[in-house]
């Protein structure tokens, strides 16, 4: 998925984790670090007990189920690439 987002609700798997992840949102920064996608487990979403999985496009070993694109989703990703680019943040460029 070179410099590729999947849309929001897509579900994956990540490396090092065997559970399920629902994409909810994109560019996330803490301590210095940059994440691609922030998600929760699926299908339970949000609960008090889990934190957030932070990760990036190199990270996702599975795609389960592709979320719902829009005619111009193209478009959207371009934005997406764009704002993360201009934010001066590190976008994952080794896939």
């Amino acid at each position: 998925m070179k410099n590729k987002y999947l849309p929001i609700g897509s579900v994956v798997n990540i490396k090092g984790n065997e559970d399920k992840i629902i994409i909810i949102g994109y560019g996330v920064k803490v301590d210095n670090n940059f994440y691609d996608y922030i998600g929760y487990l699926y299908p339970q979403c949000f609960t008090p007990n889990y934190d957030a999985a932070l990760f990036k496009n190199s990270d996702i070993t599975n795609i389960i189920y592709e979320g719902y694109k829009v005619n111009n989703y193209n478009i959207i990703e371009d934005e997406i690439i764009r704002m993360l680019n201009s934010s001066n943040l590190e976008v994952d460029k080794n896939e």
